[in-house]
């Protein structure tokens, strides 16, 4: 039977699968019940999980599972604390499924054939994504509705959208023109739809693949290029690029040092104050400010009369939720599954470095849209040194 099973995967094509579901989410406008199509991935992903499973990452979730579980009916034994563990877990499996099939199948002719097929669909998604956010911000659109396919409250998702496509021609395309057009392109709508996060992003990966594959002069030479590319749209924005990312940047981390509950403020800085100061050490009950699968947590109306986004970054819903001690060891859960996969340090700490980014960004464990598109970023880069680190071994 579990011969079978391999032997049908190999058939089906996961990887083809799960590129489909990938597009029918970018297009998915307000995406509503399509997180079914994530969860059937996210539920084979389990299966996959489980006919394939490594020690490391059996030791670390047989260790850290019981303690989600005790704390569930410590807390009340709520149906959204058990729904909530799963719906931020699940993206382990998915993770551990797309790098596995990277390990078997890269440089066989099957993912090539994949890797080709995105090459012709993301330049047409791109070019969709820019007349949707032309019209979209020409109109007056409320800048969380800047999104383009994506649909309203999701300008985040375009984001990751131009990260995922960033990361696919930076790592696995040798047209250094391709390359800079869609740069300069994703600049411009992340600016209309004001994703700092993106920008912050963006740099993480540009140095880690400089760092990475380039000596000092080229190093020097792409980052001064980026520095002097970035300020060109800066001046011909008026200003408007720069300076709105270090107000926020500043913001936040005034609220954050200060610790100043007296004024509400939208910052992540200060809703991670006031998380902190709900949730304390240990929390309040997985799922008790979250709302999914048609199930919201039961303080969810409590707070401040739902003024407060408490739940604004997977950070901050964290800390709530299960506090410092929970917080710590999700990340160090996630850690564990993705830092298994890749073999040198300085990509460990640059994984290590862009998930927590991300964790504190936005929604990542609670949008399946947005870490999807994450664990696509980690595929290409690992294609990418594994290939790497074959094409070395032969020179050697």
């Amino acid at each position: 039977m579990k011969e079978l099973i391999k032997n049908s995967s190999k058939l089906i094509r996961v990887e083809g699968v799960v590129f489909s579901i990938l597009l029918v989410i970018i297009f998915s406008n307000q995406f509503h019940f399509l997180w079914l199509l994530y969860d059937f991935i996210a539920i084979g992903a389990l299966f996959f999980y489980l006919l394939n499973n490594r020690l490391v990452l059996n030791t670390i979730l047989i260790i850290i599972v019981p303690y989600f579980l005790v704390f569930s009916f410590l807390s009340g034994s709520h149906m959204i604390s058990f729904l909530s563990i799963w719906d931020n877990a699940k993206h382990l499996f998915v993770l551990f499924m797309m790098l596995t099939l990277v390990d078997r199948y890269a440089n066989q002719r099957r993912f090539k054939l994949f890797l080709r097929d995105i090459g012709f669909i993301f330049p047409i998604i791109l070019l969709i994504q820019m007349f949707v956010v032309n019209y979209q911000f020409f109109n007056n659109y409320s800048i969380d509705d800047i999104a383009g396919t994506f649909g309203s409250m999701s300008s985040h998702s375009l984001g990751y959208f131009c990260l995922m496509y960033l990361t696919y021609l930076l790592f696995l395309s040798k047209s250094k023109l391709n390359f800079s057009i869609v740069l300069v392109i994703s600049l411009i709508l992340n600016f209309m739809s004001e994703n700092t996060g993106f920008f912050l992003l963006l740099v993480v990966l540009l140095l880690f693949n400089w760092f990475r594959f380039y000596g000092l002069s080229k190093l020097v030479f792409y980052t001064i290029f980026l520095i002097i590319t970035i300020v060109i749209i800066d001046v011909l924005l008026g200003g408007q690029l720069i300076s709105p990312i270090i107000h926020r940047i500043t913001k936040s981390s005034t609220n954050l040092m200060t610790g100043d509950l007296s004024v509400v403020s939208a910052s992540r800085g200060f809703l991670m104050v006031y998380a902190f100061m709900l949730g304390g050490w240990f929390g309040l009950g997985p799922g008790s400010y979250s709302e999914c699968y048609s199930f919201s947590g039961w303080l969810l109306d409590s707070l401040l009369d739902g003024r407060l986004q408490i739940n604004i970054s997977s950070a901050t819903t964290f800390l709530v939720e299960y506090g410092v001690v929970g917080l710590l060891v999700w990340i160090v859960l996630y850690l564990v599954f993705l830092r298994y996969f890749f073999k040198d340090y300085r990509t460990k700490v640059f994984v290590s470095l862009f998930f927590l980014l991300c964790l504190f960004y936005n929604k990542l464990l609670r949008d399946e849209r947005v870490i999807f598109m994450l664990i696509f970023i980690f595929t290409f880069i690992k294609i990418r040194l594994d290939r790497y680190r074959i094409q070395s071994n032969k020179i050697k």
